[in-house]
């Protein structure tokens, strides 16, 4: 289940350069209107994807520190619009979802047992 969340949210940070990314009174940016930002976002979110299709434990602690960097991202893009007087759109936003998500699935990641069957028994590891 973990893994599922994680590569939602790297699915959602990769799509969320598509969308609207802050809006100045009339004048509305696409994420891809940002330079090489979307490229990034991209490339991180397939690297989150990956991850979660390995679902290797210690492979959740890197998930856990891409996520963090989305989200401080967001933190900046969210305090640009506000100081520029316009507001955040819906890229932002799934850019914050995607980074909860892979937060979340890291942390899940870190803290589920795997079971392991030995001869038809099943043992928590």
């Amino acid at each position: 289940m973990n893994r599922y969340i994680s590569i939602s949210g790297g699915l959602l940070t990769a799509m969320s350069v598509f969308f609207p990314f802050i809006k100045i009174e009339n004048i509305t940016l696409r994420g891809l209107s940002m330079g090489a930002a979307p490229y990034f976002f991209i490339t991180l979110g397939i690297t989150i994807v990956l991850i979660g299709l390995t679902d290797k434990r210690w492979l959740n602690i890197l998930s856990f520190l891409l996520g963090l960097v989305v989200a401080a991202f967001v933190v900046k893009y969210s305090s640009d619009a506000n100081d520029s007087g316009g507001s955040s759109q819906v890229g932002i936003w799934m850019l914050f979802i995607g980074g909860f998500s892979v937060i979340t699935g890291a942390i899940m990641g870190m803290i589920t047992k795997k079971r392991v069957r030995y001869s038809g028994q099943s043992h928590v590891i």
